[in-house]
């Protein structure tokens, strides 16, 4: 029984995840290029002038001040808490417009961005060993954190174009989800991640000095 029970639950979900992906794919797909294109000129960036790259080229201040041993775990948390927040809202009430999306995208680039430049700098200062405990204990959550951003992003563009198309009653009608829970959820599935990311963040300056 509880097997078969399993099961049924295991279909829907998949059903769930199939139809919401096959909705909302090109949007995100979009979103994880354009985070791409990011991360790439960051590591562009910092590669052209990899001869002159010092600590204070970094341009996440709150990583800056992790490395020099000025900020614990709550001081990062919530000022990473304070740029989520800000994305949030440029994601969510920038979409009102299908033209406004192009606006909306910009955070995610910038995201990339100083992703990209900040593991390019910590692996120039600090060799392999920097570039793999930049990777584990700060790339990944950021790749986490983007995923759930474009998703986000994906389902505030969609929605703005499937309400400039047929009206806001059409979308609230079939598009299969109370969209204020979906994006609380978000929010606070991004917020663990980056409390998490706040708590690892502060061995990778002990893995650095050690090293």
């Amino acid at each position: 029984m509880g097997n078969v029970k399993f099961i049924r639950f295991n279909n829907r979900l998949k059903g769930v995840i199939g139809r919401f992906w096959s909705q909302h794919k090109t949007p995100i797909l979009i979103c994880f290029c354009l985070f791409m294109l990011g991360l790439a000129t960051g590591v562009f960036i910092v590669g052209r002038y990899s001869a002159n790259v010092r600590i204070n080229n970094i341009v996440d201040n709150n990583l800056v001040q992790m490395l020099r041993g000025n900020r614990g775990m709550f001081g990062l948390f919530f000022n990473q808490m304070l740029w989520i927040s800000v994305t949030c809202c440029i994601l969510i009430f920038f979409n009102f417009k299908p033209i406004m999306c192009v606006f909306t995208c910009i955070p995610l680039i910038i995201f990339g961005y100083i992703a990209g430049y900040n593991i390019a700098i910590i692996s120039i200062l600090f060799g392999f060993s920097g570039f793999i405990s930049m990777f584990f204990f700060t790339l990944v959550f950021d790749l986490i954190i983007f995923a759930l951003l474009s998703i986000l992003c994906g389902v505030a563009i969609k929605r703005s174009i499937i309400i400039k198309k047929y009206g806001g009653h059409y979308f609230h009608r079939n598009c299969g989800f109370n969209l204020k829970k979906f994006y609380m959820h978000m929010f606070l599935a991004v917020s663990c991640v980056v409390f998490v990311k706040s708590l690892v963040m502060p061995a990778l300056r002990m893995v650095i000095i050690i090293n």
